[in-house]
């Protein structure tokens, strides 16, 4: 009787190993989470919610370009501690050159902290638009215009954001991208720097051992676009017979969500328009160009307004706006009424947008962005990934372009949480996230359900043997 009950006991240990052993497999490291965030300068209230929680900073943190060398979150120090101890990784489109670093600590100086990698296209914009303004010889030629741009960024111009290729849609076919994370520089002070680059061209990710704008060069670089002059003479259509300024309106979030992005590529702006404006006179062109800059407050319905207002006042000419939901509002707008204008974007990247149309966006659209933050998450050995996004245009399409290229990977994405971008409401998205969390890797202290479940089976079979034993025994 005795070798029987032992052969039960023994039997039952192990299936309550084997079940031990399932349910550890089951679990991940919390180093094999991670929460990305997609979002627009409202994320830093997402990191103060999640900063109550010592949990997660265990797990890998990621952003997107809307949230990427935002000052409100440096300026935050609970949102920027988490950040930091998270090591919060957040990918841009981002091209560096003379020409770049000295508009970088041009705008930098001016505003104050590190301005985003879009005034890096916004500048270009400007050089753009105007250069195709002249080539077309009258303002007054919208359709001329329109078609010169291509020619223009494509075969005579090369900026701040490097050689511009734009695809059958007008949008950047493709480009590098630098990965900014939150540093604690001394106690309660936070800087953005750069920690990895993805080659375009080679699709892979390279650490960047020291920050190459971290200091300020003694002495600036001189330098201005490269345009070929003659092959831009060559497409002149026409030469006014006087002077002539034209008016560029710029629609650019001076306040809302995107108030620091704003600010900084309105100086951006500035100064390439200053910049444009001395090389026209000193090739000897009769244009000149002004700005407008006016505030889209980051809403839709305000860039619309402004957009029709300024139409209305006879400019044709837009930069902007910088969020793909208000420049889908401005289209739909000018197909819906046959508004005739000319518009690049700095920084919209929705593919939603993609179409045929006098609309060219500088930055690539979100479908490098997906495949960059996958990429990142596979480096990092991320094996399950939340993603908590901006419920509109530019958030849901990013959202899912990104968990598309993550799954490729054989990443799986846990969640996707949307958010209202109006009024978000973080603290029970960030108990959700983190009741998510706590159940892909239970905390060291707490015992899995499934070993509970598993030794309370144990024990009744094996008091039922025992039980059986004694019967037989008597």
């Amino acid at each position: 009787m005795v070798q029987e009950f032992k052969k039960v006991v023994g039997l039952l240990l192990l299936i309550l190993m084997i079940g031990s052993l399932a349910a550890q497999a089951q679990q991940l490291k919390p180093e094999e989470i991670a929460i990305n965030i997609m979002g627009f300068d409202e994320v830093t209230d997402f990191l103060v919610e999640a900063a109550a929680y010592p949990e997660l900073e265990k797990v890998k943190w990621y952003g997107s370009d809307g949230s990427a060398l935002s000052p409100k979150v440096t300026g935050t120090p609970a949102a920027a501690r988490l950040a930091a101890k998270g090591v919060w990784k957040n990918p841009t489109f981002f091209s560096l050159s003379d020409l770049g670093i000295r508009v970088y600590w041009l705008v930098r100086d001016k505003v104050g902290y590190s301005p985003d990698a879009y005034i890096f296209p916004s500048y270009d914009a400007v050089w753009v638009m105007g250069l195709a303004i002249v080539a077309a010889g009258d303002p007054r030629n919208v359709d001329a215009v329109a078609e010169l741009v291509p020619t223009i960024a494509q075969e005579i111009y090369v900026g701040a954001s490097g050689k511009i290729v734009l695809n059958a849609n007008g949008d950047r076919a493709g480009g590098d991208y630098a990965t900014f994370v939150v540093r604690e520089v001394s106690p309660n002070k936070f800087e953005w720097k750069i920690v990895s680059i993805y080659d375009f061209a080679k699709n892979a990710i390279s650490e960047v051992k020291e920050d190459p704008l971290a200091q300020k060069p003694a002495q600036l670089p001189a330098a201005l676009p490269s345009v070929d002059l003659a092959k831009f003479r060559g497409l002149i259509r026409a030469t006014p017979a006087a002077a002539q300024e034209v008016t560029i309106a710029v629609l650019y979030p001076i306040s809302g969500d995107l108030s620091g992005m704003g600010r900084a590529n309105s100086e951006a702006v500035r100064i390439a328009v200053e910049d444009l404006n001395k090389w026209l006179r000193d090739n000897g062109f009769r244009f000149s160009f002004r700005l407008d800059i006016r505030d889209s407050e980051t809403k839709p319905e305000t860039a619309e307004s402004l957009f029709r207002t300024l139409h209305a006042a006879g400019i044709r000419y837009f930069l902007g706006p910088m969020t793909s939901g208000e420049l889908g509002r401005i289209m739909g707008t000018m197909e819906g009424a046959g508004l005739k204008a000319v518009i690049i974007s700095p920084s919209s990247t929705s593919p939603a947008l993609a179409k045929r149309d006098s609309v060219y966006r500088l930055p690539p659209p979100d479908d490098f962005q997906g495949k960059v933050l996958a990429q990142l998450y596979k480096a990092d050995g991320v094996k399950s990934v939340i993603i908590v996004y901006r419920s509109d245009d530019w958030g849901k399409a990013l959202a899912e372009l990104t968990k598309k290229e993550a799954e490729a990977l054989g990443i799986k994405v846990e969640q996707m949480i949307g958010y209202d971008p109006k009024s978000p409401n973080f603290k029970p998205i960030v108990e959700q996230v983190r009741s998510t969390v706590n159940r892909l890797a239970p905390q060291e202290a707490a015992i899995s359900p499934l070993l509970i479940g598993a030794a309370i089976v144990a024990i009744i079979v094996i008091a039922a043997a025992a039980y059986f034993l004694f019967l037989r025994r008597k």
